[in-house]
């Protein structure tokens, strides 16, 4: 399997921005709206990482407070709530904002795309942090990338998966460019946020979901997940 990296990243009104610039107490407190819960493997921990890390970085001055999901903004709107200028900030990925436009999921990641390496050297050498940030500024959101996780499988099902037609009205949680993929095979697709999988698993709401960790939901989700596809098509690139 060829190694693939997502970028997540605090995504900052910028609004908020230009007010840190011209704050005359230099002690400021930003509210971040968060997709992933804080209990969650990587993603959530990130979080609280990141905050402690920019407590050490600026002497306390600049306070990241991070809210879980639902308390600021529903999970899957934390970046249209920094576009609206409801929070200050979110810690999302930039495929969370493609219902504005869908070229925004090339800076989550790329079906078949470039390694890690190599999207990094797009980044920061080829222009593609400009085009995003080109991109994001136009909804004034500014955009920090600040964390990776592992690649993804094609999925995790409630049941064996043997041919094309099995997933055919197969209820599936997909995210970004693969869920136009898996339509074509007839599958119902949605982009349900990370902390809701468990549940939905659990009351057969959802009879797939594809994520990059297989502890996603906890020892009783790895239980319900009958089969694991893999190797994955669609994060091989980065955001």
């Amino acid at each position: 399997m060829r190694k693939c990296l997502i970028i997540f990243a605090v995504l900052l009104s910028t609004s908020s921005a230009v007010a840190l610039e011209g704050q005359a107490d230099p002690r400021v407190t930003l509210d971040v709206a968060s997709t992933f819960p804080g209990t969650m493997p990587i993603l959530g921990e990130a979080a609280a990482q990141l905050s402690e890390r920019v407590r050490r970085a600026t002497g306390g001055e600049l306070v990241l407070d991070f809210h879980e999901p639902g308390e600021l903004s529903p999970a899957a709107e934390t970046v249209n709530a920094v576009a609206s200028g409801d929070v200050d900030a979110a810690w999302a990925g930039a495929g969370w904002f493609a219902g504005k436009d869908s070229a925004f999921n090339f800076f989550s990641s790329v079906p078949f795309g470039p390694d890690m390496s190599e999207y990094l050297a797009w980044l920061y050498e080829g222009g593609g942090l400009e085009l995003a940030r080109e991109m994001f500024h136009a909804h004034d959101v500014h955009n920090i990338p600040c964390g990776l996780i592992p690649p993804e499988a094609s999925g995790w099902f409630r049941r064996e998966i043997k041919s094309p037609a099995d997933l055919v009205d197969l209820k599936m949680r997909i995210f970004g460019m693969g869920a136009l993929v898996m339509k074509k095979f007839g599958v119902i697709t949605e982009q349900a946020a990370p902390g809701e999988l468990r549940a939905r698993l659990a009351d057969g709401s959802l009879d797939a979901a594809e994520l990059s960790q297989a502890n996603f939901g906890g020892a009783h989700c790895v239980r319900l997940r009958r089969a694991v596809a893999v190797d994955g098509f669609r994060w091989r690139g980065g955001r």
